[in-house]
């Protein structure tokens, strides 16, 4: 991990880069009944996720609907919500349908698989992502590590979706959990740049919201919310009143140019239009080119 001085003014159009194209979710439910909740983002990706016990159909139709929005979409694709492989390809075809070709791969917070995939690369095996002209997968990242899943493990599964996504030709992109910890996370992506320097990955971060909000995501996803780190990490000692991650922003840019994300993907668990303020506020300047 290295701290450099860099040129202020580039950190800052870096920053203002990332956060004027930054990736944003939207739940089903809210694109279903509001489609033009997401209209105030910026016009990168819209992530729609999948919630446990929901039905994958409502992941279709947001899809559809957003894209009908001129929106990018990324579909989550929960491995173990799959009945079967029948199951799995035929939404597949719906999701191609809406002329979506990108999908964010998960294994899904069912804790037993309804069907025969128990995790991503059992859906990988099925060569069904190929076949239906999948042209780039998003996979999860989890720089402070997976509640059930060893580091060697989850390093492991990367090199072999990494040999995958090249054999077939197809775009791999990481998408991490949300942190609070952006040294830890910078030691996290050097690890998965000795692995392959090739692939970006998209930090993710928690938009302004509540304690209670931030504490009932963070339990689910296993990000540590622990006293030593609410005492150390300024950013997060402001989770005891309201999040923003205005400091955490700014604590990236300490890392630049050496380690840097390519991306920042946001999860608005405070509310979406409530981020798309502070995304202005941060950046307030046109839009910027893509900077990956």
């Amino acid at each position: 991990m290295t701290i450099i001085e860099s040129d202020p003014k580039a950190r800052r159009n870096y920053i203002r880069k990332l956060l004027s194209n930054a990736s944003i979710e939207a739940l089903p439910a809210q694109v279903i009944t509001t489609p033009e909740i997401v209209q105030p983002l910026p016009s990168a990706p819209v992530f729609v996720p999948f919630l446990p016990g929901s039905d994958l159909d409502s992941t279709i139709i947001a899809t559809r609907n957003l894209v009908s929005m001129g929106r990018e979409v990324v579909p989550h694709l929960p491995a173990r919500s799959f009945q079967s492989r029948d199951h799995l390809s035929d939404w597949l075809a719906a999701i191609r349908s809406t002329d979506t070709k990108h999908l964010l791969l998960i294994a899904g917070d069912t804790q037993f698989p309804l069907g025969p995939f128990k995790d991503t690369l059992d859906v990988i095996d099925t060569g069904l992502i190929e076949q239906h002209d999948i042209e780039r997968v998003f996979i999860a990242g989890h720089p402070e590590g997976h509640p059930l899943v060893a580091p060697k493990v989850l390093y492991d599964a990367l090199t072999v979706k990494h040999a995958w996504s090249e054999a077939m030709s197809i775009e791999l992109h990481v998408v991490t959990q949300f942190t609070f910890d952006i040294p830890q996370f910078i030691n996290w992506l050097d690890q998965v740049n000795q692995i392959t320097n090739s692939i970006p990955v998209h930090l993710g971060i928690a938009g302004p919201a509540s304690p209670a909000s931030l504490a009932k995501y963070a339990l689910q996803c296993g990000v540590s919310l622990s006293g030593k780190m609410m005492l150390s990490n300024r950013s997060a000692r402001k989770l005891l009143t309201q999040w923003n991650p205005s400091a955490l922003i700014e604590d990236l840019m300490r890392f630049y140019p050496v380690s840097r994300p390519a991306a920042i993907h946001i999860f608005p668990f405070g509310g979406i239009s409530k981020t798309s303020e502070w995304i202005k506020k941060m950046t307030l300047f046109p839009k910027a080119k893509p900077v990956y």
